[in-house]
């Protein structure tokens, strides 16, 4: 999310969360992992939106892909594999 604001890249973001995760408690290793697979779904939407799929049947087909799966293009072969049948 922090990689979306102008001025910040990946690099700095990840310097952002490595400094806050300390100062806040409720910030841990499994919000952050929460938070990469929130960003790899977005990025798949975005995949799937520029294929001429709406963001509604992006979000259903990724909602049928196991929690598991985090590798973006296996998000992505699997969500058409959902959306073709």
């Amino acid at each position: 999310m922090l990689k979306k604001v102008s001025g910040i890249g990946a690099k700095t973001a990840d310097r952002i969360i490595l400094e806050l995760k300390n100062k806040i408690s409720f910030l841990d290793d499994s919000s952050l992992k929460s938070s990469a697979q929130m960003e790899a779904n977005s990025d798949a939407i975005d995949t799937l939106t520029a294929l001429g799929y709406s963001t509604e049947q992006a979000r259903q087909a990724l909602s049928q892909i196991p929690n598991e799966t985090s590798d973006l293009s296996e998000k992505i072969k699997l969500a058409l594999q959902y959306l073709t049948k």
